[in-house]
Order: C-alpha cells, then structure tokens, then sequence
C-alpha cells in the first residue's frame, strides 16, 4: 500500500485535511498555499458568480458538477473586483471583503439586449451596510427604483441615518456571525429602533437575529448550492433557492415578537424571519443569484412596498 504522505510522480498538488488525510492532484494555475475551509457547491451554473462572491472568504471551494470552466469567465458575471475565496469559526471575514468608505450604486440588472442599465430617476433611497455584498444584489435594488449608498460594515447608526435613508439593507458576507456581531449588532439594534424598514440577506439575516435576541451555531455540512427548497410557512409556497452559508440562525431562540417565516426542506433549518409590527424582515438564502432559479425576486418588490408604506 502506497504511504499517503508519498508524492505520486504525476502529481504536484496536495489538499491536506486537519485529522491528516492527503488528496493528491495536479495543480492548475498560479501556486502557493492557502488555508481555509474545505466546502462543496453543487450548482451546475455560475461558477464565475461563486468564484468571486465575497461570502466565499477563507473557503476552498470544492465544485461537484465535472464540467465547471467550460464556457470560460467574462466580465459581467463578477460580483466583487477581487475574489476572496480561499472560513474557520470564530473568524471576522466581513472586515476583510467590505468596502474602505460609502460610495453610491446606480448600476442595474443585466439585460441581453442592452447590457448592464442605469438606474437614473430613483423613488427610494437605501443604505446598505456591506458585510461583503454582491454587486448583484445591489443592482437587483437599483432596478427596483432605489438610489443605493454603500456603507462599510463598521458604520455606525449616525453614520446610516444621516443619508436619510427610506431603507436600510443588511448584506451577505463571510464568516461567523457571532464575531462580526461584537461590532454590527449595537448598531443594528439601535437602527431597528429607528423604525426604518430594514431587508437583510444571508450573513445580514443571522446578524439581524442576532440584534433580535436570537443566537446562531455552525452547521455540521453547510448549505451551498443553487437547487435548495425553501418552504413559506405562511403560504405553503415552496421556492427553489440558490444558498451559501455554513452558519445558520437557532429558531427556538427567536424572542417574542419575532417569528420564523420560512424552512429548509433539506434539513429544516431557518431560512427566514420577519419582527411582528415592524417592516423588519430577512431571508438566509440568495434571492438575487443569477444564473440561478429566480423564484425569490419579490421580494426585493416586498422592501419597496415597505419603503412605500412607511414613507
């Protein structure tokens, strides 16, 4: 039996797990070692959307689809300028993947005929705090009639509501909620406070439960795919979603007041919660993915409705 430590002759790369075991491989591309934590992606499409989503800090994606790179990368599938995968618990990777200062965002969605459109004449304005945002949702808010300034993870209250915002977004991100919390859940309580409608995505959902009351945990294999069901549990409606994330929000924490409004038919984890007479709500999935199932796009519509209502 071949020793697992010896170098097969046609192999000149190795992915070394902790409790020792050794894969070996040929490497392709530039060489060096990374450390990080070893993750599956089952999606069949959007390789390029993954590769450089900044959720994807300090993760080594592993892709279960063979034919991943066939139809080459190009510059409008890029969700952030650099790709940051490479997240071990305990770890602040929001940090590390948000924006340095506020800029503003007008860029809308991709369309075949006419490319990336412009959001020129917007009716909201929204702040939305960068734990490490896909530019995919931010042009989802701009094609839904919103003026978007982005704003670094660290921003304080004043920081927010002094642009005057109709809305607040909360943003997907790396890494342990609990450890980017020390810093974004005094604030986010106190914007919740404020009674300005509030949206959040992924690592912006398990932040916001975390401002609620509520605690998170690491997940023993966590969800990263584009085919995941996710039930309504007040419709019944079941979408299909495109997901990332390796923590996940405990729903038998969740105070009073707060309730779980969707599940994972995977594995009945949280997916979703709304603040009971308040425009507070979040999703743990990815309604904006694209490529991807586009299921979930209302609810970038459900935020404008609120903005309007509260307006």
């Amino acid at each position: 039996m071949r020793d697992p430590m010896l170098r097969p002759p046609d192999c000149d790369a190795a992915l070394v797990l902790a409790d020792g075991t050794v894969f070996w491989g040929r490497g392709l591309g530039a060489s060096g070692t990374a450390v990080g934590e070893v993750c599956f992606n089952t999606a069949v499409t959007g390789y390029q959307e993954i590769l450089t989503d900044p959720s994807y800090a300090g993760q080594i994606i592993a892709f279960t689809f063979p034919h991943i790179g066939n139809v080459g990368a190009n510059q409008e599938d890029i969700e952030a300028p650099t790709p940051a995968a490479r997240g071990l618990e305990g770890m602040d990777l929001a940090k590390e993947v948000t924006c340095r200062q506020a800029f503003e965002w007008t860029q809308a969605v991709w369309d075949r005929e006419r490319g990336y459109g412009l959001q020129d004449r917007p009716r909201y304005h929204v702040v939305a705090i960068d734990y490490g945002a896909k530019h995919n949702i931010l042009r989802m808010l701009a094609a839904h009639a919103c003026r978007v300034t982005v704003v670094p993870a660290t921003v304080s209250t004043e920081d927010v509501l002094r642009h005057r915002p109709d809305g607040i977004f909360l943003s997907n991100g790396p890494g342990d909620p609990a450890a980017t919390g020390i810093y974004a859940v005094p604030v986010l309580r106190e914007l919740i406070a404020s009674g300005k409608p509030i949206f959040g995505i992924c690592l912006g959902h398990q932040l916001l439960a975390l401002a609620l009351g509520a605690t998170t945990r690491k997940m023993l294999r966590g969800h990263r795919g584009a085919n995941h069901p996710v039930k309504d549990l007040r419709t019944g409606k079941v979408e299909i979603t495109s997901q990332n994330h390796g923590f996940v929000v405990d729903p038998e924490t969740l105070p009073a007041g707060v309730e779980p409004t969707r599940v994972s038919l995977f594995d009945n984890t949280n997916e979703g919660l709304w603040v009971v007479g308040k425009p507070v709500f979040s999703v743990q999935y990815h309604p904006e993915a694209s490529p991807g199932p586009q299921d979930s796009h209302y609810l970038f519509k459900r935020f404008v409705a609120l903005m309007d209502e509260n307006a």
